[in-house]
């Protein structure tokens, strides 16, 4: 999952792909935009032409933009407290945007097949994300350091392979726990979720980091945030 996907997620959004879709876009509330609006969606809301900026709201300072949303994305609220939201929409010059009233339920689905299976799929890949921020809420405290070691690992005993890093003699999960000053549990859920974001991976015993540029952008990620 996408940085943007991932900071909507937690926003309360989820972002579904559905460039190809017969929705019941006569049944919807059609409103046009003009830059420097702000989208407001507290419904199920289609974005048919133009494209959003997706601007990441800064309890102090000026917003920041974290991505661009395109013709043809879904966008779909799964938080009622849009206005503690911390994310806002804005058109780039002018974007057309449709979205249905509760009221409607669920009746602007699609009614072709293929369309019925994307809107399955975004909506399976939103809730094994957050299947992945549940757990690593709970004990994700220790993710920074853990990444701080295999940055450490990567520097000193890492072997460059083609487009990975060999993180040859890293130590098994426990010892990795020890010496990142975490649980065990932690060191556990952090290391699949980086496997999950495909930043590491596991093959034959060994582990591989594929992308030493994004730890440390992680590792940034995380120092801003506590410094928030």
């Amino acid at each position: 999952m996408g940085d943007l996907r991932y900071k909507l997620l937690i926003s309360g959004y989820i972002l579904i792909d559905l460039n190809e879709t017969e929705l019941d876009i006569s049944s919807g509330n059609k409103i046009v935009y003009s830059a420097p609006e702000t989208v407001i969606v507290e419904s199920p809301t289609l974005l048919l032409d133009g494209k959003l900026n997706v601007y990441e709201q800064k309890v102090s300072g000026r917003p920041s933009r974290i991505g661009r949303i395109e013709r043809g994305k879904l966008i779909l609220p799964i938080s009622k407290s849009q206005a503690t939201s911390l994310v806002r929409f804005e058109p780039v010059e002018q974007a057309v945007c449709v979205s249905w009233d509760e009221s409607l339920g669920w009746g602007f689905l699609p009614r072709d097949d293929q369309s019925v299976a994307e809107l399955t799929k975004g909506l399976y890949e939103a809730a094994c994300s957050l299947h992945w921020i549940l757990e690593m809420s709970a004990i994700s405290s220790g993710l920074d350091r853990l990444a701080n070691l295999l940055i450490q690992v990567a520097d000193e005993l890492g072997v460059q392979q083609e487009d990975r890093i060999w993180l040859k003699g890293v130590p098994d999960t426990k010892e990795l726990a020890v010496l990142a000053g975490v649980s065990k549990e932690s060191a556990a859920i952090n290391l699949e979720w980086l496997i999950h974001q495909g930043i590491l991976s596991r093959e034959d015993g060994k582990l591989f980091l594929h992308s030493l540029e994004r730890l440390r952008e992680l590792v940034s990620r995380q120092d801003e945030n506590k410094a928030e």
